[in-house]
């Protein structure tokens, strides 16, 4: 058996010094900078069982290993491949399939409550989060990090409000903002545009210089370019005459390889949502409408909005693009512990179920601390002279929460207050959308029945003489 394996051994090394001859003295493996391996100008083969292999000169045929994604080699020599199945799109990371590997599948459709979403969930964070990072590297992941907590709890609003003091350079497009409400704005922006209009909406910035360093927030309308998702966000385009003698119309770049007509004028660089008509055809058309409307009609996740608000709190209590807020929450270590909000009694005094808070709420708020906290954001704040830190849990707001009650850090760094305490209330907010929904049938049921009860009330019965034809037929 030795002199067997010694044979096969002496075998090879004397192919192998053949093949070097033949190839001028060089190892046919060897590869040029500029055509590859030089003895075959740097194009592979393939041979019979489909696998690489490289030719000689002299006919030897130098057998290669491919090892192909997610694969590998088991102990006994024979290749294990674990190939991912694209079930559609271009996969996870770059389309809209879901991939299916060794461990399970990537998501390919985001999950919805399949059910109208008529309230609104805002949270309001302070500037001091990034005042108080030490780098723009920092900064830039910080933001990164509350927009992808935003977007994973379907957060609808970022408030942002001064707790510290802004600097007095004004913001221009080729300096870095030294106001960090203009750099969180901007960068939270950023995260929330669609890949296709991140070059339209978002040019060169000093303050986007490490913007790679955000993680993609992956949300339902960041569609892929194969996808036919039934509404889109595009940026409009310039304004042209339809061919026909038609008009003129708006065409939508709605990342979708074609321009999309919508069906009413819009100056250019606007972002927009559409919904696309048609995807088959040599046009695609389709309507701008409301971003509200992709929620309000099935519950579907649709980004979020930024609002920059100059000044302290006030600016924030007072209201937002909705009206005002019913149903403000700030969060404090030194408020009530969620588990006695979220599990303590309901409005009519009956023991709850769980899961709900004190009332039902169309539009809430969300409020964070700075560095030191909501009590000291409101004792330095010009705009509230009769109210202290101590007291403004019940004087500004409907609850005042510890989302994390007997903490084992001394403290709770803002970012991962936005995250614990939204993962804390996501029951809550979906059995709300459910209880507002049952709510708004049985309003809209009962307004049918008191306007059909109006207009039986406001029908007029009079009493008609009988012709002679009917006194006749009565007779009879």
């Amino acid at each position: 058996m030795d002199s067997e394996k010694k044979r096969k051994k002496t075998e090879a090394k004397e192919a192998k010094a053949a093949a070097i001859a033949a190839n001028g003295g060089e190892r046919p493996r060897k590869k040029d900078k500029k055509n590859g391996p030089q003895n075959d100008g740097g194009k592979k083969s393939l041979n019979a069982s489909g696998k690489n292999a490289r030719s000689n000169s002299a006919g030897t045929k130098v057998k290669t290993t491919v090892f192909k994604r997610g694969g590998g080699v088991d102990r006994t020599g024979t290749q294990k491949v674990f190939e991912p199945t694209v079930t559609g799109g271009d996969g996870a990371g770059g389309g809209g399939g879901g991939v299916s590997g060794k461990f399970g599948r990537v998501m390919s459709k985001l999950p919805s409550i399949s059910c109208p979403r008529y309230d609104t969930l805002s949270i309001a964070v302070p500037t001091s989060i990034v005042a108080n990072a030490q780098s723009k590297e920092l900064k830039t992941m910080l933001c990164g990090q509350i927009a992808r907590a935003a977007t994973i709890y379907c957060v609808d609003e970022i408030v942002i409000y001064e707790d510290v003091e802004g600097g007095k350079n004004e913001d221009t497009s080729s300096n870095f903002s030294k106001n960090p409400l203009q750099f969180m704005q901007r960068i939270l922006e950023y995260a929330e545009t669609p890949q296709y209009l991140k070059q339209s909406l978002h040019p060169n910035h000093a303050d986007l210089q490490f913007a790679g360093l955000i993680p993609p927030i992956d949300a339902p309308h960041h569609v892929r370019r194969g996808e036919q998702s039934k509404y889109r966000e595009g940026v409009t385009l310039d304004t042209k005459d339809k061919p026909g003698g038609e008009g003129r119309v708006t065409y939508v770049n709605c990342g979708v390889g074609k321009d999309v007509e919508i069906d009413r004028k819009v100056p250019k660089g606007v972002r927009v949502t559409v919904e696309i008509e048609n995807y088959k055809g040599k046009e695609i058309k389709g309507k701008a409408v409301k971003s509200s409307q992709v929620r309000e009609e099935n519950g579907d996740y649709w980004g979020y909005t930024v609002r920059g608000v100059k000044g302290g709190l006030k600016g924030v209590l007072e209201g937002g693009p909705w009206g005002e807020y019913d149903w403000k929450v700030g969060t404090s270590e030194r408020g009530r512990s969620v588990n006695e909000v979220l599990h303590g009694h309901s409005r009519a005094g009956e023991p709850s179920d769980g899961g709900r808070f004190e009332k039902s709420y169309q539009h809430m708020l969300l409020v964070f601390g700075g560095v030191h906290g909501i009590e000291q954001c409101v004792d330095d704040d010009e705009d509230f002279p009769h109210v202290s830190g101590a007291d403004c849990g019940e004087l500004l707001f409907d609850t005042f929460v510890n989302t994390v009650p007997l903490q084992g850090s001394r403290t709770v760094r803002s970012e991962e207050a936005i995250l614990l305490t939204l993962a804390q209330l996501r029951s809550a907010n979906i059995n709300n959308t459910r209880d507002r929904l049952v709510e708004s049938k049985r309003e809209k049921e009962e307004k049918e029945r008191e306007e059909k009860r109006k207009k039986i009330d406001g029908m007029e019965f009079s009493d008609k003489e009988l012709s002679e034809e009917e006194s006749d037929e009565d007779e009879e």
